[in-house]
């Protein structure tokens, strides 16, 4: 049998088999080691748990109120609950499950991959970059950005960006409707489908296709068309050239053209045929004055007047007659080159 140590007062204290349990003390001839012990608790001092399978169960709750823990080697398996971390320094490997609240501090991922699942609610971020490898889906909620820049790349879908405050668009690819846009930089690439509303444009430099249906005012500037094509042909069925004269009356120098349509002026003359002043005019109708009035003239003895139009013009009238008249006494002769057209 082991000598087993006594204490001071003669009563046997707890010892230790030295060596493996069932094996070195099997026959009671394995030698003896103390325990050590704290002098004022009497909690024992222990340096190495390791039990015959190579694992020490505990049961209950060991509390670590200084010190540290530290595992040298070997491996922690599953821990089922963790309170609290103060400092968790490095995890190598394995997976957390749930993190429920990081209150301080930072995590700092150098390589590797962090796989989140869903996140509720992201705080601030700070600094620092996030990229996305493979693009996915916010399918719903919304990314309010107050202040500091979207370095986006490439967005393959956006739903209504309310206010672009600065930054450059690159390529938008196409935008089908767009409200109001203030000011438009440079828009390099692309389509505007539809503009809506388009308050002020500096310069458009090509107009590749479509049309501008109505432009209201041209207040300056230049428009460099290039060519122009070939204003389509006129259905004209008559052409010449007719010479009159009255006296103090009105006359009918060219007669009504059919319904549809109009005389067309290219140019005319008046000659007073007298010595004396004589007041003629010509025009579509029998108005003296107005927008249908072609010209309208006072001439001395002998005068006349000759008058060209570098667009034919119908002077606003259609299916009218140019009547020539004269006021006072006199004679005046009146010649017009005309055509008849649609």
């Amino acid at each position: 049998m082991s000598d087993f140590l006594q204490d001071r007062n003669q009563q046997f204290t707890i010892g230790a088999a030295q060596g493996t349990l069932g094996t070195a003390d099997i026959k009671g001839t394995a030698g003896v080691v103390s325990l050590g012990a704290d002098p004022t608790t009497g909690a024992l001092y222990v340096q190495d748990l390791s039990g015959v399978s190579g694992t020490t169960n505990i049961q209950g709750s060991v509390s670590v109120t200084g010190g540290s823990i530290a595992v040298t080697a070997g491996t922690i398996g599953t821990v089922g609950a963790v309170g609290q971390v103060h400092n968790a320094g490095t995890i190598q490997g394995g997976t957390l499950g749930v993190v429920s609240n990081i209150t301080n501090g930072s995590i700092v991922v150098t390589a590797g991959t962090v796989t989140v699942g869903a996140i509720g609610t992201i705080g601030t971020i700070q600094s620092g970059t996030v990229s996305v490898n493979t693009p996915g889906t916010i399918t719903s909620g919304s990314i309010a950005i107050t202040a500091g820049t979207i370095g986006a790349g490439t967005i393959n879908t956006m739903g209504t960006l309310s206010n672009l405050l600065a930054g450059t668009i690159q390529n938008s690819g196409t935008t089908t409707g767009v409200g109001v846009l203030t000011t438009l930089t440079n828009l390099s690439n692309g389509t505007i489908q539809n503009s809506g509303t388009t308050t002020g444009v500096g310069v458009v430099t090509s107009l590749t296709s479509g049309s501008l249906s109505n432009v209201a005012m041209l207040n300056a500037g230049t428009i460099n068309v290039g060519t122009i094509s070939p204003v389509p042909s006129r259905m004209i069925s008559t052409i010449g050239s007719v010479w009159g004269t009255t006296s103090g009356t009105a006359g009918t120098l060219i007669a009504a053209p059919t319904a549809g349509s109009a005389i067309y002026i290219n140019d005319l003359s008046i000659i007073n045929e007298g010595t004396s002043t004589l007041t003629a005019g010509l025009g579509f109708g029998t108005a003296q004055q107005g927008t249908t009035v072609l010209s309208r003239v006072a001439m001395a003895g002998n005068g006349g007047i000759e008058k060209s139009f570098p667009v034919a013009t119908t002077g606003g009238g259609t299916q009218a007659p140019l009547v020539m008249w004269t006021t006072g006494s006199g004679t005046a002769t009146f010649t017009a080159s005309y055509f008849v057209a649609l």
